[in-house]
């Protein structure tokens, strides 16, 4: 990789602060901005490290975004790589929540605080659907089969209200079983 820049121990921790810091909903959200910063940025990693990177920590139990910290800060730097990245990730909302709770209590019912919360998610909802197109991206083969999957999956959980793990579970064992088929 060209023009790549040194990993210090400031700079893991201030990239997973300033994105946890940021970074509202879920933990997958925060996944396009380290690849942006750690790959295209720092040029820490290449593309197909951080997809693994991403599977690895959306796969593992725990947090996504705890989980890629512990990941990225393991591979970069080691033990005192995670350390710096899964404090960086917990202090923003740890402090926020704890400068919030109060002010949130006062408001919570208030039509414009409601409001604020619904375009959110709006936000979030976008992002999430960014990064399952942007992953879809990464796949060389069966584009329009993991597009139907991928559909497929969402409808279950959605409309039949199958849980998300009986979907991880089934994609665990049609991924063994292609695998394995593809081996043989």
């Amino acid at each position: 990789m060209e023009n790549k820049q040194r990993v210090t121990l400031f700079k893991l921790f201030a990239t997973s602060f300033v994105i946890s810091l940021f970074t509202i909903g879920s933990g997958i959200v925060s996944l396009p901005l380290y690849k942006r910063k750690l790959v295209e940025e720092y040029r820490w990693l290449d593309e197909l490290e951080m997809s693994e990177v991403m599977t690895i920590a959306q796969c593992s139990p725990g947090a996504v975004v705890v989980n890629m910290a512990v990941c990225l800060g393991f591979r970069l730097k080691g033990i005192v790589g995670v350390l710096a990245m899964v404090l960086g990730t917990l202090l923003p909302p740890l402090v926020l929540m704890v400068l919030v709770q109060d002010v949130y209590r006062q408001f919570s019912q208030d039509p414009l605080i409601i409001a604020l919360f619904r375009g959110m998610n709006a936000a979030v909802s976008a992002v999430l659907i960014g990064v399952v197109v942007s992953m879809i991206k990464e796949i060389e083969e069966n584009k329009i089969l993991t597009y139907l999957l991928v559909i497929l999956a969402f409808g279950l959980v959605y409309y039949i209200k199958l849980s998300p793990v009986w979907i991880m579970l089934g994609g665990i064992v049609l991924a063994l079983s292609v695998s394995l088929r593809r081996s043989s």
